[in-house]
């Protein structure tokens, strides 16, 4: 596969005296094709599984680059068989998960939980707890011994001594997986090396997740093109007007999070995705001045009535919410939110994607993610089970097109759907009542479902395509960088931040404060982080 980067000599003006920097001595490019093994593990080094392409529908629109989503404009009409048996062995197995849906109707009365144990082989009790609670809930599952069979987690935001955990409590499944070894899992061999290899390696250089994997381009403006028009011709100036132009009374432009003004404020003024790595150095973005300017031009917004003033307790589905019904003007959500809002819209209005808007004299750019979207983790048990749960895994990661993904997807025929006149299903009000809620992690990359809103697809394919050449990864995330300091200290870190990004950009605090917050960010364990990112990167092969 081809990565799509960003030369960081168009994209990112010189950084300024007083940036953070730590020297690697032998640094691979921050994006580049490096990455196969972690720093500081002091043995042999399990190269990543052996990438093996898995025979899958063909799509309408093909993606092209790791930065752009395969599309399909119609269902297939002849579904595949993904996997030749039942993987399970008559066990139970537990899987923790976390869920912004009800709890489904329990396993004894639920057709399409049945219909899974079944299929696999096992009895699965699933663990679902709230979005909002997990990170909570997986502290204390950690702290408590009893561990579920399998765990999902954020790729990269971790518990305190996350990474101590995982070579402790967590199989090595290295012997397994690695290298040509996947290959009796060809499903999981057909995940892209690039979310492979952010997950990284733990403990002794082991493999130790599986990934849950997405397309590199997994963030979107979403925009009302009848409110804002010219989404794709934005200078800064006239994306501010055009925000204020459509906020007043009820109406406002955008919700304002963090996470979101870093992805388009502080791409669009140059700011590194996070991190940058040039000449041998490891820069935070919190230390440059477009991250500043970035933050600048947020508090201006704000301040002009532009974003929503609830924005700091909205939750992302009550922001799709007020996209949907026109309070919003735009909205910043993930490439998989797409098509059901689209749904949800039902043609009130277009639906469209908005380039990065123009500062001037940057080359503006568009931070990736880093193609993994979430981790799944075994707990330790004998090599045989291992084998049998990652048969589970890969069963779940059956592609688009085989009878496995629509049973996972959408379930029992004439139960949880129907055909529609082009054989696509159409879901039954059975459907949100019963799905178990491991949708999010099977399938592998999740392909765009354009039948049903195919100009909003093909809208998509072409925004992807065109933003491909300018992506920018982080290249911690997308190297797997292991950093102790990160591990013990990161999540009090980031929320220093978050807590110092709202403040400034709602006027909460001058932007002096934001000054002051990286030089506690730097001195708390910041420039210990990038020592030991350009340590990590330097180390490996």
């Amino acid at each position: 596969m081809t990565e799509h980067t960003v030369s960081r000599r168009t994209l990112f003006k010189a950084l300024g005296a007083g940036g953070l920097v730590a020297t690697a001595p032998a640094l691979l490019a921050g994006c580049g094709s490096g990455g196969e093994a972690p720093a500081g593990t002091g043995g042999a080094q399990a190269p990543l599984p052996t990438f093996a392409a898995v025979s899958r529908a063909t799509p309408d629109l093909p993606a092209g680059s790791e930065a752009v989503t395969d599309v399909y404009l119609s269902y297939p009409g002849q579904l595949t068989a993904a996997t030749t048996a039942k993987p399970g062995d008559g066990s139970t197995v537990r899987f923790m998960l976390d869920t912004t849906a009800p709890p489904p109707v329990p396993m004894g009365q639920n057709a399409w939980w049945q219909a899974l144990n079944a299929a696999l082989g096992v009895t699965l009790e699933l663990n679902l707890t709230p979005s909002d609670q997990y990170g909570d809930k997986f502290a204390v599952v950690m702290a408590g011994g009893d561990l579920p069979d399998l765990m999902f987690i954020d790729a990269f935001s971790f518990p305190p001594r996350f990474e101590d955990f995982v070579a402790s409590q967590c199989h090595n499944l290295s012997e397994l997986i690695a290298g040509d070894n996947i290959a009796q899992y060809p499903n999981l061999a057909g995940l892209p090396t690039y979310a492979w290899r952010a997950l990284g390696r733990f403990g002794d250089g082991g493999l130790y997740s599986v990934p849950v994997a997405r397309t590199l381009i997994s963030n979107t403006l979403m925009v009302n093109r009848a409110l804002l028009a010219d989404g794709g011709q934005w200078t800064r100036e006239a994306f501010a007007g055009a925000l204020r132009g459509v906020s007043s009374g009820s109406r406002w432009g955008l919700a304002h999070s963090p996470f979101w003004h870093d992805a388009i404020h502080s791409a669009a003024h140059g700011a590194p995705n996070l991190w940058r790595v040039d000449g041998g150095q490891f820069t935070s973005a919190y230390a440059t001045g477009e991250y500043r300017a970035a933050l600048e031009f947020a508090r201006e917004l704000w301040q002009t009535g532009a974003y929503h003033p609830d924005s700091l307790s909205l939750t992302s589905a009550q922001k799709q919410t007020l996209f949907v019904n026109q309070t919003l003007a735009g909205n910043a959500d993930g490439v998989t939110a797409a098509a059901p809002l689209a749904t949800r819209i039902k043609g009130a209005f277009a639906l469209d994607f908005a380039a990065p808007y123009q500062v001037s004299g940057v080359t503006s750019g568009w931070f990736t993610g880093a193609g993994a979207f979430g981790r799944i983790l075994l707990k330790k048990t004998t090599k045989e089970r291992a084998a049998m749960l990652l048969r589970l895994l890969d069963y779940l990661a059956a592609p688009f097109g085989s009878r496995e993904y629509e049973l996972i997807r959408y379930g029992v025929e004439g139960t949880h759907f129907t055909r529609g006149e082009a054989g696509q299903p159409v879901k039954t009000d059975a459907a949100n009542a019963q799905n178990p809620g491991i949708v999010k992690i099977s399938g592998g990359v999740p392909p765009y479902e354009g039948w049903l809103s195919p100009d909003i697809a093909r809208r998509l394919h072409a925004w992807q395509t065109e933003l491909a050449p300018r992506a920018l990864k982080d290249p911690a995330k997308s190297n797997g960088l292991r950093s102790a300091t990160a591990s013990k200290s990161g999540a009090t870190l980031d929320n220093l931040v978050k807590d110092a990004v709202n403040a400034v950009v709602t006027g909460q605090k001058p932007v002096s404060h934001w000054d002051d917050t990286v030089k506690k960010w730097r001195a708390d364990g910041g420039d210990k982080i990038a020592e030991e990112y350009a340590a990590s990167l330097a180390s490996q092969p």
